[in-house]
């Protein structure tokens, strides 16, 4: 290259140009060459794919949450499905293990929040989305009960329920900050 540029531009005659190639300076342009078209071509490429895989996984962890703020938009409402209400946790629940059981351990993603804490607030949600109390006749309205195929929340267990799903998204939130940070890398 420095021959032809050399050729482009009238030098002075200080300037001598070797017409022969030393074989350690052509050996030598040619492994830097060498790693620089290895380190774009396999490297970048490498680095390229997990990122596009850690997209994958904050975008799965997006639909978790869309389906988080659905059962959310029911909860306000005061009446869920009674199909409904195990269903939506059941999706949050498998859809949160399998990222845990194959995406980030395929990934060799490691994330400060266990699978356990996630799994935990999941039945804790569960629970206070079922669960009808056996005694409630010391209280006008009871937490939960059932009419025409609905659960119907009082307030204070709306408000408690609103609690440990929004305990759930910031968990869900950290993780995919952690996927963020793995991704920039």
């Amino acid at each position: 290259m420095g021959f032809f540029v050399g050729k482009l531009f009238i030098l002075s005659e200080e300037v001598v140009i070797d017409k022969n190639i030393n074989p350690v300076h052509a050996l030598s342009i040619f492994v830097t060459l060498f790693i620089a078209i290895l380190i774009t071509v396999f490297f970048q490429t490498k680095k390229e794919i997990n990122n596009t895989e850690n997209e994958i996984i904050i975008k799965r962890i997006d639909k978790i949450i869309e389906i988080i703020d659905c059962l959310h938009d029911s909860v306000c409402s005061g009446k869920v499905a009674i199909s409904q209400a195990p269903a939506l946790v059941k999706r949050i629940h498998n859809s949160s293990k399998y990222i845990w059981d194959s995406c980030f351990s395929d990934q060799a993603i490691n994330v400060s929040i266990k699978f356990e804490l996630i799994e935990a607030e999941t039945r804790k949600i569960n629970d206070l989305l079922t669960n009808t109390p056996a005694n409630h006749t010391n209280v006008e309205k009871p937490p939960v009960q059932v009419v025409d195929n609905n659960y119907e929340y009082n307030d204070l267990r709306i408000v408690e329920i609103e609690k440990h799903i929004e305990d759930l998204k910031n968990k869900l939130f950290k993780i995919q900050l952690e996927v963020n940070r793995k991704l920039n890398r």
